[in-house]
């Protein structure tokens, strides 16, 4: 395998999974290909917090760990823009896990900074995962295949491009960095005062960003069949706290449909279409509305089991917390069964 020279490797942290989300925190690391195969391992590297305008979505600031109060003392993106442009300029080769949706936020950022990216080419370890092995995708899952994790449930941008890393060079059958994630602290937070007493005051429509994007009728109905499914996937993926790994089987449920049904989607409309499956609710009523409705359909109950179990083992184990979502969606769907007998 032709390498690239340079290769550098990106996370970012994000206020939700909508297009019109901002970052919230990115961590890259660039380095040249022939120090990964001397095993030498000079990094450049970065970790920085911004204000990304907006409140974060409550399941994305359960991912990142960053209030809006602290969030609204830090840097934005375009603060530091400059410095960053040059580290991507310099690499000619992006790589992370679920490129794709790194990617449209960092392109996004540069751009509302006046500065867009030139043309570079993005490696994504997630669909060469899935090429290469098959099998569950998620980071958690391929890390626990690798002897490593993650050090604690809140996810940090620098340890993420980190991970990425140590893949992408297990996949490409180079040597592996063998210490963990080195430390690499926020060089640019900022500590936030006291928080007032009570709600804070509503951001200002200029710091807002963009607004959500309304889906096409087309991806609208797509949303709209995949919710049943959507509804008790997320309940199950949301038991335990972590959502990311789950999400790389919901991307596989939306390629499968869209592809069952000749609907060719571009990487930013699945990640639209995943953002507003996102938002479900997964209270009692909705998941044994779910579960009424697929039982209903022999289709959705064959294709139902295999998906579950997929999102039940994302992140490599089944944890306590999803058993016990597992025994409530099963519950819901004999409470079917005796209602219609």
């Amino acid at each position: 395998m032709q390498l690239p020279n340079r290769l550098l490797f990106v996370d970012v942290e994000t206020t939700g999974f909508f297009s019109s989300d901002r970052v919230v925190s990115l961590g890259l690391i660039a380095v040249d290909s022939q120090d990964i195969v001397a095993e030498t391992y000079p990094i450049q590297a970065a970790h920085l917090i911004f204000d990304p305008g907006k409140k974060s979505h409550p399941r994305a600031e359960a991912v990142h760990g960053y209030d809006d109060w602290t969030l609204r003392h830090q840097d934005t993106f375009n603060v530091h823009a400059h410095a960053l442009s040059k580290l991507f300029s310099d690499s000619p080769c992006v790589i992370a896990h679920n490129v794709e949706f790194d990617r449209r936020f960092i392109e996004q950022e540069f751009d509302l900074a006046g500065m867009p990216l030139p043309e570079l080419e993005y490696f994504c370890t997630m669909r060469t995962y899935r090429e290469q092995v098959g099998g569950r995708s998620g980071l958690n899952a391929i890390l626990s295949q690798m002897g490593l994790a993650r050090a604690g449930r809140i996810h940090g941008a620098f340890e993420d491009a980190w991970m990425a890393m140590q893949v992408y060079c297990w996949l490409n059958g180079l040597p592996r960095a063998i210490i963990g994630t080195p430390a690499m602290p926020l060089s640019n937070f900022k500590v936030p005062p006291p928080r007032p007493e009570g709600p804070l005051p509503r951001r200002s429509k200029r710091s807002k960003g963009t607004a959500k994007p309304a889906l096409t009728p087309l991806l609208a109905g797509l949303v709209k069949d995949l919710s049943p499914l959507g509804t008790l996937m997320l309940y199950l993926a949301k038991s335990d706290g972590l959502v990311d790994s789950e999400i790389s089987v919901l991307m596989e449920v939306v390629e499968a449909e869209a592809l069952a049904r000749e609907i060719m989607l571009s990487e930013n409309e699945k990640i639209d279409v995943i953002a507003d499956l996102m938002t479900l609710l997964t209270d009692d009523s909705s998941i044994d509305a779910a579960a009424e409705i697929i039982a209903a359909n022999e289709i959705s109950r064959a294709s139902f089991m295999p998906r579950l179990r997929a999102t039940a083992q994302a992140d490599g184990t089944i944890s306590e917390a999803e058993r016990i979502a597992i025994a409530r969606i099963t519950d819901a769907f004999r409470n079917t069964v005796r209602s219609t007998s």
